[in-house]
């Protein structure tokens, strides 16, 4: 799970969203590897091997304090 930069999320607001509050991303990572994940509101990505739950058990903005920064 990644915070997303500000230029991240100036990017994925300028794209269409996948359904309402988020996007279906593929981000290419610090090691020039791919990853596809679900972008939140254009701040949070969430990768696809990374359990859903956690959406639905604890609360966003705790989740977003608790992500690592996106480089």
């Amino acid at each position: 799970m990644l915070r997303l930069t500000d230029s991240n999320t100036r990017t994925l607001l300028a794209q269409p969203e996948s359904g309402m509050g988020y996007q279906v991303v593929e981000a290419t990572l610090s090691d020039y590897k791919t990853k596809r994940g679900v972008a939140y509101n254009a701040e949070l990505l969430l990768f696809e091997e990374e359990p859903r739950h956690i959406m639905l058990s604890t609360l966003y903005l705790k989740l977003l304090e608790s992500a690592r920064s996106a480089t």
